[in-house]
């Protein structure tokens, strides 16, 4: 099945007006017993990725949006990704995450 990418000609807006995710979410994810990756498939603009970061030693946070993950917030503990979709995952090479979600309200 092909990407149909509805969100790149609105990925500004997306990320000017996304809300955000309670703390306590990712207080939950925290709790992993192991907490050296995540992954955040879909993560649009990056924000539940950055909230990750404070918890996990890597995120990496992928998107199949270009235009999405160029307007994502630069962490220095995620390393973004972008992919054809959330099936594939696209991460050679790396660990298993922990916590595989994306941040839909």
């Amino acid at each position: 099945m092909t990407f149909q990418d509805h969100f790149s000609r609105l990925a500004t807006a997306y990320a000017q007006h996304r809300p955000g995710h309670p703390p306590e979410l990712f207080d939950y994810l925290g709790l992993a017993p192991l907490r050296d990756l995540a992954w955040d498939c879909g993560t649009g603009n990056g924000q539940a990725a950055v909230a990750l970061a404070s918890r996990f030693r890597l995120v990496v946070a992928t998107d199949a949006s270009v235009d999405q993950i160029a307007l994502a917030v630069p962490h220095e503990r995620r390393r973004r990704v972008a992919i054809a979709g959330a099936d594939q995952r696209g991460l050679p090479g790396d660990p298993e995450a922990q916590r595989p979600g994306g941040g839909q309200v």
